[in-house]
């Protein structure tokens, strides 16, 4: 699994990254206005998950598998 640099800039309040095979992101951030404490959502296909454990698990596991770019409209 490929991760992002130090020298790459995060936006803020995204607390894990993982970049997708597509060359895309998945961001983890925290939403306290939300029920579940953290959402991940993935910057090429836009597919979003909410969880209370086990995010990351989420996060690496689509960023393993999608293909898609970076989409602005994601």
């Amino acid at each position: 699994m490929r991760t992002t640099t130090n020298a790459d800039a995060w936006p803020e309040g995204v607390i894990a990254r993982y970049l997708t095979l597509g060359g895309a992101t998945v961001d983890v951030t925290p939403h306290p206005r939300y029920r579940a404490p953290a959402t991940a959502e993935c910057h090429g296909c836009g597919q979003m998950a909410y969880a209370e454990r086990d995010l990351d698990g989420w996060a690496v596991k689509h960023a393993a598998v999608c293909t898609l770019p970076c989409s602005a409209a994601a």
